[in-house]
This record gives C-alpha cells, structure tokens and sequence, in this order.
C-alpha cells in the first residue's frame, strides 16, 4: 500500500504533496484496477509525520475511469474527493484531469460539484458533449464559476454545440480565458459529419464573438477558442466485464412490453392475422426506403412517391433511395414498435436531403387519406411554408385525427422551425446520453428523447461497405424513436377492455403528451423527458395512466 501512495503522490512521504497524479492505476497488470483504487481509497488518510497535502493542488490527475466495473470505480472517485476535501483539508485544485468512461460517464452535475468544491481553475475531463449549464450553476448566486480554462469533446452534436456557444454557454462564464473544442468521432463512423460540425463550429463562432464579447463587455474578458481534430477515448475493460451501451439500454427498455402485448390475451405470432387491426398505422413522409432492408420489409403496408426528376409524368419508386436517411427512421420505429405498418411517402431524391414543401404537403394529404395514426416528419424548414400547418391542421382534426411528431431542428439551430413549432404538432428535440437537451431554441420542444449515437438500418448498399447498422444522431432520430413509441402505446390502448373504445383519443396531441407528463421526472423542467424504461417497466401504471387521462380530458371541441 505505501508502494501505490508514493507512486500515486510522486512526492517523497515527509514533505507535502502540491499535486496528486493517480494514472498509476490504469495499469491492468496490477490486478484489477477497481479494486486497487477502491482499497487504495479506503485507506487514503493523513498520516501524522508521514504525508499529507497541501491546501492548494497544482492539478489533479485521476486514472482511466473506464477500466472495471463503472459503478465501483465511480463510487472510488467520489469517495476519493470526499477524502481530499474532509481528511486532508484541500480547498483548491487548480487544475483536474479525467478520463471519463464513454459508456457510461460521470454524471454532469457530479463533475460540477467537484469543480465548485474545489475551486477548479483548468478542467479537461475527457466526456462527449458535456452539458454547461451544472458548471454555471453555483449553490450561491453571488458565486462565479472559478474556471479559467476549459477543455470539451464534441462528437458532432449540433445541439450541444450551439449551446456551448451560445451566450448561456461559454460565453456565460465571466472568469473563463480559453477554451479548446476538441471533435472525437467515438465510432470512426463520422469523419465526414465530424468536420462539417467544425467548419460549421467555426462560421457559428464568427457570427457569435462579437456578441459574446459584448456581452462579456470588456477587452480584458474576452475569450480565445481554439478547435481540433482529436481520436476516441477507448474504454479500457477488462476480458470478462462487457458493459452495454447507453443506445443498448435504451432498446431494452421496449422488451418486455413488446412480448406482452403479443402474449395478452392469447400467444401471437409477429404476423398473425390477428394482430392487424391492432397495429398502429405510422406514416414515414421522407426521401423513400429501401424495401430490401429486412428489418422494415415486413411492416410495409403501402409507399407513394411525389418525386419526378423528368418531365413526363413518371415518379421515382418509393422503394429505393440514394439517400439513407428514410430507411433509418423506418427501422428506428420498427426496432421500438415490431408491430407497427409502416406508410411510406417519398418527397425528395437527393442525397442532400432537402426537402420540397410541394411534396411533403401532398404527402400529409395522402397519408390524411391512408388514414393513418401517427405521421413522422423528420425534418424541419427554417421558415413557415405556404400550405403546411393548413395540411398538418387538416391531418390532426378530429375526423382525421393524426398524431403528429416533427423534429424540433433535424439537428440544423434556428429560432423558427417547422412545422415542429405549429400548435397541433409535438415537437420533439434529441438528448444527449446524459439526459439533457441536445438543442436550444427560442421555443422549448414538447418532447426529449435520447438521439444520440443510436444503431438504425440502412439500405442494403451499404452492407458493401460494411456500414449496413451506423450509429446516428440528432432531432431526426429523437422524433423517429418518438413515433415508435406513440405507437407502441396505441396498441397497448387498443388491447385494453376499457381504452379500445376511446383510444383514438390519445391521437389527440394534449392528451399523448399528458400521458407522458404522468412519467415526468423532473416536474419543474418545462420539457418532459421521455425515459422508456420508466414508461414501459410496468405495463398497469401505464394502462392506468392512459386510462385516468383520457378519462379526465374533456371532449366538448373533441
């Protein structure tokens, strides 16, 4: 044990330590990281006449926290600083240095609270698309953050970029001098995107300085960004210790209630006749699919297409795409909902993605026709289209009555963005894995959801490359994940004795979005963040929660 403290402190054991390196134990060869840090912890206390620290910390170093178990080893850190702050009386560490587990991170407001009870000058804890605002906040409003320096990673999330940016970001933090964006792409599926997120980074920047420097208001305040291409943190496992992922746990969530709804009342097969007027009819108005794709072929009920490049009257199928944007959403709400009929609408034909307001309004109108309940728009314009909120109004009236679920930005900022931002809609916005908002606008969204790094198929093409699976982000994947979802809940309405009169009812956008209130965590927050397994962990409070809001809501304009 006093081998491990001397190597950890680099001090000799007489004097007192000014600064505490502990990348000793990244060392697997030392017999399992988390239980050596774990002992080493216990027993780390002052020794009279032996060692101790100072007051102030030139830096703090801890080890690789993603080698072991996360729970162990978080639990060690922690304990770690309680015993700095308590046993050795250090007030301050002026700079710390951390590599966070990418799977499963310390908590944003843990890291915080280290921050502030230290008084941290230079922070460089390696975690993807950390969220600012717990740093901001201080227990006393008189407080400013102490940071002077400040190192993030960015996987690419445009939300969270815009919001580092933003003035509550960086530009919030009166004492900060220098901050370094550094891009990671965790999956070396995203180079391409990574540098657009950069460049893009770079105009935001421009455009925000002379604000930013307005509103920190003095020359000697101003503050200097820099930004560069960096390589993955790897988690650091060991051989029989495999941890699922924040996208995995999310899947599982949806498990159980999908066996049960084909298990009550009776055992059904995926495709049992018998399921079909159960299922929910979700329309994907997008750039087409490919109906190749097996994990979506089977839910396909029907496809149209409002595209033509010629002028001949002769439309591109609707069951191919250059495009892979389409096929992923389809297969996100199949992986959540394996029950659900999919509609198929293509409005557009490039690779880019844009979209024609002509078609996507033909689209609305012919999904209204197909009768369908729920309409997927993953997508968004940055400015109110002539003909679209008529069209999405017409969908969502009682004798059609559509849910319909739109992205809050499709991972493109803008204060306006529709038609998520039209009253008859639910607007969703994507979460980072840490559970805070992805995005920032001038209208909060209805609905958060996790759509970060989340596993969706794409057509079959690119099994030649060997990227069939890719790992996606952004407001899209949110709003595709939310459809699914809506959908699942449908059929557990349908099923149930008392909802399969009234369960058209929670197509009605106040009253889906009071089912989701029930599960609301976070009662003050005026988004409601959408945590499946809360919602799907227990299929009676959620047959009871539908139940009590359709029940309470009231049907004179309905």
């Amino acid at each position: 044990m006093k081998t491990y403290i001397v190597r950890a402190l680099d001090g000799t054991t007489y004097e007192q330590a000014t600064y505490g390196d502990l990348s000793d134990f990244d060392s697997i060869a030392c017999g399992g990281q988390e239980n050596d840090l774990e002992r080493f912890v216990k027993n780390f206390k002052p020794r009279p006449n032996c060692f101790e620290f100072s007051d102030m910390l030139s830096y703090v170093r801890l080890p690789d926290i993603s080698i072991g178990d996360p729970d162990k080893t978080t639990q060690a850190i922690l304990s770690l600083f309680n015993n700095l702050a308590q046993l050795f009386k250090v007030v301050k560490i002026v700079k710390l240095e951390a590599k966070d587990n990418p799977i499963h991170p310390i908590d944003d407001s843990t890291i915080a609270q280290i921050v502030d009870r230290f008084n941290v000058e230079e922070l460089d804890w390696v975690k993807y698309n950390m969220d600012l605002d717990p740093l901001r906040c201080k227990t006393s409003d008189s407080r400013t953050s102490s940071l002077r320096k400040l190192t993030l990673y960015s996987t690419g999330h445009w939300g969270v970029l815009h919001h580092w940016t933003s003035e509550e970001g960086i530009y919030s933090f009166k004492e900060l001098k220098e901050v370094m964006v550094i891009f990671i792409d965790p999956y070396d599926t995203h180079e391409l995107p990574i540098r657009d997120s950069r460049v893009t980074l770079i105009e935001v920047l421009k455009r925000t300085r002379r604000r930013g420097d307005a509103f920190r208001r003095d020359e000697a305040n101003k503050l200097n960004i820099g930004m560069e291409l960096g390589q993955p943190h790897k988690p650091r496992i060991r051989a029989n210790y495999v941890p699922e992922s924040v996208s995995d746990l999310f899947f599982k969530a949806f498990e159980h209630i999908q066996s049960y709804v084909l298990d009550v009342p009776f055992k059904l097969e995926l495709d049992d006749d018998r399921l079909a007027p159960l299922r929910s009819k979700v329309a994907i108005i997008d750039n087409g699919v490919d109906i190749g794709q097996s994990s979506i072929a089977s839910n396909i009920r029907r496809g149209r297409s409002f595209v033509s490049l010629h002028h001949n009257g002769w439309y591109l199928p609707w069951f191919t795409s250059v495009h892979v944007h389409g096929t992923q959403m389809a297969s996100l709400v199949v992986r959540v909902d394996p029950q659900s009929d999919l509609f198929i609408y293509r409005i557009n034909s490039l690779p880019s993605g844009s979209i024609d307001a002509k078609h996507a309004i033909e689209a609305i109108e012919a999904a209204v026709e197909d009768k369908v309940d729920i309409i997927n728009l993953s997508w968004s314009f940055n400015k109110n289209m002539e003909g679209l909120r008529d069209a999405i109004d017409k969908a969502t009236e009682k004798q059609h009555r559509a849910l319909v679920l739109c992205a809050k930005s499709d991972e493109l900022y803008a204060d306006d963005v529709f038609p998520a931002d039209y009253l008859s809609t639910i607007s969703v916005a994507a979460a980072t894995s840490r559970g805070r908002i992805g995005t920032e606008g001038s209208k909060a969204p209805d609905l958060l959801i996790l759509g970060e790094n989340m596993p969706a198929d794409g057509p079959n093409f690119l099994k030649r490359v060997g990227k069939e699976e890719s790992k996606i982000s952004g407001s899209s994947v949110a709003t595709a994940l939310a459809s699914g979802i809506a959908s699942m809940m449908l059929m557990l309405a349908k099923r149930d004795v008392v909802l399969k009169e009234s369960w058209e009812l929670l197509k009605i956008k106040e009253v889906m979005l009071g089912v989701f209130e029930r599960f609301k965590t976070d009662k003050s927050s005026k988004v409601i963040y959408v945590n499946p397994a809360l919602i799907f962990g227990d299929e009676d409070r959620l047959i009871f929660e539908m139940r009590s809001v359709v029940k309470s809501f009231p049907r004179a304009n309905y």
